[in-house]
């Protein structure tokens, strides 16, 4: 831009749709680092799909704890740049970045492919607000009137509470880790050697962005007053050993997050955690936990979605390198919702369930193309008794739009789930080829 006597000059003006694209480091992962990287980026010539990142900032009691070079400070010159696309942001980096082979590698790689197809598709210029964080806990990106509320969530307050009392001892002994980590790295550097022992983590205490609260108030609170087409969301792996929480403080948040940027009940897509196997969850259930509780608050908000990727994650990677999958995921749904294009945008969903002698039938919505069902042995299918113990590898049977399941060690079954592991693998999907998404349910009782 320029001026030109008393007239404000501005060029590179585009008009279309800007979505806003949050969560944590899966959200955060770059193309450079998803599957194809290399092909990714040389094949990018998009210059109509553009990021905006908001700077890695959390804000607590009015004080800004963030950091990052590569990213943008948000304030209210920011806010001119990302409408006038000035570059010099916060003496940081640009402001609205033009998709190109040279700049997309640093673009979100869900955010850019989910972009990407959905300009393909109809050829409308989009744009991206990139406000993730890794590591980050829902409970960060939903504000403290919320949270502390009449109807708040008291659980959270007296975590953090906690949190701040212990973190003078922790702080301690964490120094007194770090010393002699530091003594031992350099013994070993002086025989030419590499210490093998990873350096001890510092504990989290005030100020850190998973303040309750400070990612609301650092990454969201400076761009709400832009106006946006709706919300993609992948988080939930920071939450998964708090999973009973997780629902009302997802529909909490969807919930403020709209009332701040007073555009109605704007769409908001949340990705359904992927298959991942770990040790620090021993129930094996709390990645289940998540994806039941983002079904359940997608289900029970308007205009809310779930993108299920059940097929596309790797259980020993937390950061599975198929983002492309995901984008395509979440553009099928905003193609269907809001274009509506018709097309199939999930596998298929549990509708309804009733025992039938020793076996359970079924019912689903979602089943274009007729439900498919891979080869057995199906261990994802589990059957339980009215002894709660649930047998997996159970029989099952495609009948119509229907599935059958039992198990030969239950005679009256009373509950049947699916995929209800960590890292279950997929056996169930409609003829479109998504994949069923994981449910448990009651019956017979």
């Amino acid at each position: 831009g320029g001026v030109a006597g008393d007239a404000v000059v501005i060029r590179d003006v585009l008009v279309g749709d800007v979505w806003v694209a949050s969560g944590q480091s899966n959200m955060e992962w770059m193309v450079s680092q998803s599957n194809d990287a290399a092909a990714e980026m040389a094949a990018a010539d998009y210059p109509l799909i553009r990021e905006f990142r908001v700077r890695k900032n959390g804000v607590v009691d009015g004080v800004s704890t963030g950091s990052g070079a590569n990213t943008v400070s948000m304030g209210a010159k920011d806010m001119g740049a990302m409408k006038t696309g000035a570059a010099g942001v916060g003496g940081t980096e640009k402001g609205w970045v033009v998709c190109s082979p040279r700049t997309v590698g640093d673009f979100s790689g869900v955010a850019y492919f989910f972009a990407r197809d959905l300009f393909r598709s109809n050829g409308v210029p989009v744009g991206i607000i990139n406000a993730s964080y890794a590591g980050s806990f829902i409970e960060s990106w939903i504000p403290e009137e919320v949270l502390g509320g009449e109807d708040g969530f008291k659980i959270v307050g007296e975590r953090w509470a906690k949190q701040l009392a212990d973190y003078p001892r922790l702080k301690a002994e964490y120094d007194e880790a770090l010393a002699k980590w530091r003594g031992e790295e350099a013994d070993a550097k002086a025989k030419g050697l590499k210490i093998k022992r990873s350096p001890p983590r510092a504990p989290v205490g005030y100020g850190h962005h998973q303040t309750p609260s400070s990612l609301y108030n650092g990454m969201i609170v400076p761009v709400a007053g832009y106006g946006v087409r709706g919300f993609i969301w992948y988080q939930g792996e920071a939450n998964i050993l708090r999973a009973n929480e997780y629902r009302a403080l997802l529909e909490a948040m969807v919930t403020s997050w709209r009332d701040a940027f007073k555009q109605g009940d704007l769409p908001f897509y949340i990705v359904q955690l992927p298959p991942f196997d770990t040790v620090v969850d021993p129930s094996r259930q709390g990645w289940s936990g998540v994806r039941e509780a983002q079904a359940l608050a997608a289900g029970a908000l308007k205009e809310a979605e779930v993108a299920v990727i059940m097929d596309t994650g790797n259980a020993r990677q937390i950061h599975p390198g198929d983002k492309q999958d995901v984008g395509r995921r979440l553009a099928r749904i905003a193609r269907s919702k809001l274009e509506g294009s018709g097309e199939e945008f999930s596998g298929p969903r549990l509708s309804g369930a009733s025992v039938e002698g020793d076996k359970v039938r079924l019912r689903f919505t979602h089943t274009t193309g007729g439900l498919k069902l891979g080869q057995g042995p199906w261990k994802w299918f589990e059957v339980a008794g009215a002894d709660g113990m649930f047998h997996g590898s159970a029989q099952a049977r495609v009948d119509g739009d229907t599935l059958l399941v039992w198990s030969p060690e239950v005679e009256k079954p009373v509950a049947v789930r699916y995929g209800w592991h960590n890292a279950p693998e997929v056996h169930l999907t409609n003829g479109e080829g998504l994949p069923a998404m994981p449910f448990r349910v009651e019956v017979g009782k």
